[in-house]
């Protein structure tokens, strides 16, 4: 009888160990009003918290053409691939600053490509046909007028004479990151 009374003891004092800790494991974020007693003895309204929702990102995906003149013994992807770097590189920063998160214009060269090229004799060069795919990455304000895929995308072409966008559009909008939260008190 007392090995019977030890062991349903020891059984109680276990269970009432799992249920505190259980209950220290759970969340401590608020989803309901309720009351809190301020230091003054005062009872405040509690204001409920929810849980923090992600910014909305997407990515344009963007591409340009350009006839490039070249020497005759020119290699047409490496002129293509130089001049599609300079149009990545004098692209109009600050507007997609304006429209992106956290203010980075992340414009992003996707390579080259050559899509032909025409010797002309009269001038003694080589014509080649470039045509350049590019990203625009962590767009946030879709919405503004400013910040559309079709703007946005001549935006970075503008800067360097010759390119005409081809192709501007936004991809599948996903979470980036969670929203700032409010400042810290020092």
């Amino acid at each position: 009888m007392k090995s019977f009374i030890v062991f349903l003891l020891t059984g109680i004092v276990a269970l009432l160990f799992l249920a505190s800790t259980a209950a220290d494991a759970t969340t401590h974020v608020q989803h309901h009003n309720s009351t809190i007693v301020a230091a003054e003895g005062v009872i405040q309204p509690r204001v409920a918290q929810r849980p923090a929702t992600r910014f909305a990102c997407v990515d344009y995906i963007c591409a340009a053409q350009k006839s490039v003149r070249t020497t005759i013994g020119g290699q047409c992807g490496v002129v293509c691939q130089t001049n599609c770097n300079l149009m990545v590189k004098t692209a109009g920063r600050a507007q997609i600053a304006n429209c992106a998160l956290d203010g980075k214009d992340l414009v992003t060269a996707q390579g080259s490509f050559v899509l032909g090229s025409t010797v002309d004799p009269a001038c003694s060069c080589k014509y080649c046909y470039c045509k350049c795919p590019y990203d625009i990455d962590n767009i946030t304000k879709v919405s503004l007028p400013g910040c559309a895929a079709k703007i946005l995308c001549r935006v970075v072409s503008a800067y360097t004479p010759g390119w005409s966008v081809t192709l501007s559009y936004a991809g599948t909008p996903f979470p980036c990151r969670l929203p700032p939260g409010p400042p810290q008190a020092k």
